[in-house]
């Protein structure tokens, strides 16, 4: 053998065992590890448009909200459920004439969720996985505990949210923060305790002052019932 080409392969060899040893990089098309440093960083913004996800506001803060709707309904107003039978709540935000609807929605939808438009055609089992069923909060038991205030503001007793909007408004959004006045209407949590003999309901959030309506549906016979 050539006596060049030996030592050529002394020294490749001695290089390789010289070098350090990387954890194996898998294509993925996700940056492994073992790349180390960045070599290059764009420093030009793109003429040509944004690839963020269309339609997708920045998240608020929904469990934040501390001003809202506050209910008092005696049990009896919904046929006297027994207090262990659970109730289940579903509502939404709907135009002054009751005939479009928003994506302000108990339960929530997916945060790009566009209006769901004529209220006679709604359909919350076709709007599909993860949403499809689930646009009602449920209700536990009754409990002998002391009442909150019913007065437009959460109070602590409330504890933790039934759910919590993740659906940004598509209808606008309101945040002058002023007493008699909204621009938008947002269902940003539902908050509930009940009581042995009432319920008491604080859904978080505003309506607009062009007279959008909250429409609250509770359930309490459990099975059977009828959809109209």
């Amino acid at each position: 053998m050539n006596r060049a080409i030996v030592a050529i392969v002394v020294l490749v060899t001695a290089f390789l065992a010289a070098a350090p040893v990387r954890a194996q990089i898998v294509i993925d098309g996700t940056r492994d590890a073992g790349y180390l440093a960045t070599r290059w960083i764009q420093g030009v913004p793109t003429s040509a448009g944004d690839n963020a996800q269309a339609g997708v506001p920045a998240p608020g803060d929904p469990q934040s909200v501390t001003t809202g709707a506050e209910f008092k309904i005696p049990l009896s107003a919904l046929g006297n459920p027994t207090l262990t039978t659970h109730l289940r709540l579903a509502g939404l935000i709907v135009s002054s004439d009751y005939v479009q609807a928003s994506n302000q929605v108990v339960g929530s939808l997916l945060c790009d969720a566009t209006a769901l438009g004529p209220t006679r055609g709604v359909r919350f089992d076709l709007l599909g996985s993860p949403t499809s069923n689930k646009q009602f909060v449920v209700i536990g038991a009754g409990k002998d505990e002391p009442p909150p205030v019913i007065d437009g503001t959460l109070d602590a007793g409330y504890g933790a949210p039934l759910f919590l909007q993740a659906a940004s408004a598509e209808w606008g959004d309101s945040t002058s923060g002023q007493l008699d006045y909204a621009p938008a209407s947002e269902i940003d949590a539902v908050y509930v305790v009940r009581t042995l003999t009432d319920l008491y309901v604080f859904v978080a959030g505003n309506l607009s002052t062009d007279l959008s309506r909250l429409v609250l549906f509770f359930d309490s016979k459990g099975a059977g019932g009828q959809n109209q």
